[in-house]
């Protein structure tokens, strides 16, 4: 079987390049188109053909969000990636392609055209994508997904919202695990404590990722008022937005705080993970698997989250953290105090956790779904 994970942005290559691994065990003849400079392409199976057609955008580093030439250049960059794509597909006719991290309201025109050549599998990460922006409005999120011949989603909860959001049809939504890597680089804590210079001693807590309002790093940082811990934040704002109304509130609040306003190395992930007591995820609202929760299940870091989503699924059936209500300040204030003041061991439900989310487990699942569409 002839198959192609495409992807023109590398805001999902993390995800990407451990995919292709996976599948090419499975698959004879697999291609993966990505963007020019995805660093992650060396670590690719050299069995999979890398093509790295995809322009990135730079209307982010050369234009203000949101005016004409920044629309202007997206669209301009879309449009290129969408036409590289459709080519590729048109010579190389696979049976299968994989589409994710695409901009809808430019490829909505563009997908149809793939399926006289291929059949179109579009692995859905965000039901809703969490931007408000024309580029992925949901009449064109609609558009997208039932062009699809299947989509593939991460949990249960992520399948009811594209049926109730959207009303896809349910035989057309396939399941398949997040994955979870069952390895990673064991660092002591103590040292991870030294490189951070945090006490052996003090409660830490993590948040971790990009930052915008709909992740509720302001509902949390109120939380956090009266709490006996450090509070690690890494991540960057959104598209460059200000963070001076978080720092404000920190300063309000008088919160001990490690700040790194920026994005990580994977390098620097294992350090601040494994430094931590618990991964905090006090979201608003969210409609995707969150892969930083995955990435706590593989660190063997238990979980504080909001109501959203499939997190309480998660937490609740393997028993590896703590629920509280979204938007709610006090909810979330009790539910990190009940965190400080427990000494429960979560390791075997972490590990129960891994093995039946892991990646050989998501890869033998796609591996399925392909022999049907074959």
């Amino acid at each position: 079987m002839k198959v192609v994970i495409s992807e023109y942005s590398a805001g999902f290559s993390d995800y990407s390049w451990i995919l292709c691994n996976e599948l090419a065990r499975y698959v004879e003849d697999l291609a993966y188109l990505t963007e020019q400079g995805n660093g992650y392409l060396p670590m690719i199976d050299k069995k999979v053909a890398v093509s790295p057609l995809f322009q990135p955008f730079k209307a982010d580093q050369w234009h203000r969000k949101g005016s004409f030439l920044w629309y202007f250049d997206r669209c301009g960059t879309a449009l290129k990636n969408c036409r590289r794509r459709n080519q590729y597909i048109k010579q190389n006719r696979p049976d299968v392609v994989f589409i994710q991290a695409t901009l809808s309201a430019v490829d909505c025109y563009f997908l149809p055209q793939l399926k006289k050549y291929s059949k179109v599998v579009l692995i859905v990460h965000d039901v809703v994508v969490p931007v408000q922006s024309l580029s992925w409005s949901r009449p064109a999120l609609k558009k997208t997904y039932e062009t699809a011949d299947l989509l593939v989603v991460h949990s249960k909860e992520n399948k009811r919202q594209l049926h109730k959001i959207f009303g896809m049809d349910l035989r057309k939504i396939k399941v398949i695990p997040h994955g979870i890597r069952s390895s990673y680089r064991k660092l002591p804590k103590a040292d991870c404590r030294k490189k951070l210079g945090i006490s052996h001693t003090e409660k830490v807590f993590l948040f971790y990722g990009s930052i915008r309002s709909s992740k509720g790093l302001d509902i949390l940082l109120r939380a956090m008022k009266g709490i006996d811990g450090t509070l690690i934040i890494a991540g960057a704002p959104f598209y460059g937005e200000s963070f001076d109304k978080y720092q404000a509130l920190i300063e309000k609040n008088k919160l001990k705080t490690i700040p790194f306003i920026e994005y990580t190395s994977d390098a620097f992930r294992d350090v601040l993970f494994q430094a931590s007591d618990y991964l905090i995820l006090p979201y608003k609202e969210f409609y995707s698997q969150s892969g930083v929760f995955m990435q706590a299940i593989q660190y063997h870091l238990p979980v504080i989250a909001t109501d959203v989503s499939s997190f309480r699924a998660f937490i609740e059936r393997y028993g590896i953290g703590y629920v509280c209500r979204p938007n709610d300040v006090a909810s979330l204030h009790r539910t990190i105090q009940k965190a400080c003041h427990s000494n429960k061991d979560f390791g075997m439900q972490m590990e129960q956790a891994v093995r039946e989310n892991c990646w050989e487990v998501a890869a033998k699942m796609y591996a399925k779904l392909l022999r049907q569409l074959g």
